[in-house]
């Protein structure tokens, strides 16, 4: 009888414990739908997002949709996540008839539509945003012209990555990863004029996951276009994943500090970088492009001497490519 009683208590245990982990499942909470109104003003007021003039920071990560009513502002999500309450519906970001808004440094994921530029879309700017797992990544529709998509990650998207649609012509999309979006990884549809997707050589276009080319002559760039229809094609398909210039400033530090020089050499050498690499971050572009000439200079100086042809060679050619990207 003692020994009923105890399982029969145990059992009642091990039920409760799976009850309360059952119920202390995290649930994703619809936060209702975020409005940046006409007059700058965020509704409602307690969402996650801090307005200052024009920009409009996130601060914590959004489970739900934002309306965008107001034309010149920057969205900076800080490296938070947009992400849908509910799997597969909805729209991240959806503006109508808006005009230079940028949007940038988020994660949007889950969503029908990531983003969505509806209707007389001008000069808007879409970057550093990483859209994943929705049914489409990016949507540009109804005469949307002269829109930047560039330096996106736009991954698994259920139908497609970037779908251009009814007339949306003269945008530009370049430098953006496309990886195994399942049906299309960008589609153009009833767009007869000219839209753009890459920025020329040797800067590049996008990076396409099943890309079938090949690089012959070494350049990162493939051989062959990327076909996204009859009248749209990436001239200069990368051969790797986009990644921003100052990533390749640290790529080549680290190269060079496994290299065994002389610590003395080491140090000038990757001094250089270092500055360029700060001047980059805080946007002085033409003082980061100058610091790199000096770099190339510094390194023809020391070739034959303190480094062999081979590694000379190596680091001119990657600093020239910096510098080509930055002009880009």
């Amino acid at each position: 009888m003692e020994n009923k009683t105890v399982c029969g208590l145990m059992l009642v245990l091990i039920a409760t414990s799976f009850l309360t982990l059952a119920f202390n499942i995290p649930v994703v909470k619809a936060e209702g739908t975020i409005y940046i109104r006409p007059d700058g003003s965020i509704e409602p007021s307690t969402a996650p997002i801090y307005r200052d003039g024009d920009i409009y920071t996130f601060t914590d990560s959004i489970y739900d949709e934002i309306v965008v009513q107001r034309s010149y502002i920057t969205i900076d999500g800080a490296g938070y996540t947009l992400q849908s309450a509910i799997p597969g519906w909805g729209v991240g970001i959806y503006l109508t008839v808006r005009n230079n808004v940028t949007i940038r440094n988020m994660e949007i994921k889950a969503f029908t539509e990531g983003i969505f530029l509806n209707w007389l879309c001008f000069y808007n700017n879409i970057y550093r945003v990483t859209l994943t797992d929705n049914q489409v990544g990016i949507r540009v529709d109804q005469s949307s012209n002269y829109n930047r998509i560039y330096q996106n990650n736009v991954v698994n998207s259920v139908q497609i990555g970037v779908f251009l649609y009814h007339d949306s012509s003269y945008n530009s999309i370049y430098h953006n990863n496309f990886v195994d979006n399942q049906m299309r990884q960008a589609s153009v549809v009833d767009c007869p004029s000219t839209n753009v997707w890459d920025d020329g050589y040797p800067s590049g276009g996008n990076y396409w996951s099943d890309y079938g080319g090949v690089d012959i002559d070494g350049d990162g760039i493939g051989d062959t276009p990327y076909s996204i229809s009859a009248d749209n094609q990436d001239r200069y398909p990368l051969m790797e994943p986009w990644r921003p210039t100052a990533d390749r400033l640290l790529d080549l530090i680290e190269t060079i500090e496994t290299w065994n020089l002389p610590q003395g050499i080491e140090n000038s050498l990757t001094s250089k970088l270092r500055e360029a690499f700060h001047l980059l971050d805080t946007g002085n572009v033409n003082g980061a492009l100058n610091k790199l000439m000096d770099f190339i200079d510094h390194v023809e100086a020391l070739r034959d001497k303190k480094l062999t042809d081979e590694q000379a060679d190596y680091l001119t050619s990657e600093a020239q490519r910096i510098i080509d990207l930055i002009y880009g």
